[in-house]
């Protein structure tokens, strides 16, 4: 069974990268923040991931088959409240150091460079709260083991009619 969530990944990397407390970060879309002197970041994710290969290696010692998918897919985040664009900023620019890789790879995650910050405040006509997004491409690999006897020798029993 595979119990990876890119999403929840995505949200413990952007914890671990900016240091800030978990309750801080939530996944999945908002439709309107309330309290606007306080820090949100949400985490979405934009369409489905696409699958790009699968892989498949079978372990003749232990008698396993991993089978690899690797998927890329569309990843948001929203930052709400008075440090969104500091934490934004903040974000692009660590998202390149060594840090990041390390944590990439901690997390199970690939993150390429960030495409773009928006400015939704502005988007969406608001004058009252302060939110911009960030969208990532991410990749990442779902990871399956299956049992599989292998065949040392084959053995053929032969039924005739007599």
């Amino acid at each position: 069974m595979i119990k990876f969530d890119p999403l929840k990944q995505l949200a413990k990397y952007t914890r671990d990268l900016l240091a800030v407390p978990e309750c801080e970060i939530s996944l999945g879309r908002i439709n309107k923040y309330d309290n606007q002197s306080e820090n949100l970041i949400v985490v979405d994710n934009l369409s489905p991931a696409k699958s790009r290969y699968s892989t498949k290696d079978f372990d003749s010692d232990k008698e396993l088959m991993k089978v690899t998918t690797c998927f890329v897919g569309l990843f948001t985040l929203d930052f709400y409240g008075p440090d969104s664009l500091q934490r934004a900023n903040i974000f692009t620019a660590l998202n390149n150091t060594e840090e990041s890789r390390t944590l990439q790879k901690n997390h199970e995650l690939r993150i390429f460079k960030v495409g773009s910050i928006n400015n939704l405040k502005r988007l969406a006509g608001s004058t009252y709260d302060d939110r911009y997004q960030i969208e990532l491409n991410i990749e990442y690999n779902l990871v399956h083991e299956v049992d599989r006897l292998r065949f040392d020798t084959a053995q053929f029993n032969f039924l005739f009619n007599e």
